[in-house]
């Protein structure tokens, strides 16, 4: 959803022209008011979105704070992970090998 083509190898806005279900779309679709959903569902999945329709998607995930209830997720799930990870019985190495991904 954001970046640049050079970073993620694909166009910016790809996925929502793609109606791909990511988490932002999950989430912006449950945060979103009627009348933002019926807008988001003619934009979602359109094979011609203007520049005006994509701006309105990301201003939609900046109003429902979707991006910060993502990165909160990932820190909550890192945070499990490395627990789990501690608590495991196994050598150091494979630990660390597995703290490094």
């Amino acid at each position: 959803m954001f970046g640049n083509k050079s970073d993620f190898g694909k166009p910016i806005g790809s996925d929502i022209e793609e109606n791909k279900k990511t988490l932002y779309h999950l989430l912006l679709f449950r945060n979103a008011t009627a009348s933002e959903q019926k807008r988001l569902r003619s934009i979602f999945g359109s094979s011609d979105i203007s520049d005006k329709s994509l701006n309105y998607v990301y201003e939609l995930i900046k109003k429902h704070k979707i991006k910060d209830i993502i990165d909160s997720r990932i820190t909550e799930y890192k945070t499990h992970s490395e627990e789990i990870i501690k608590r495991m019985q196994v050598d150091d190495l494979y630990r660390s090998k597995l703290q490094e991904i």
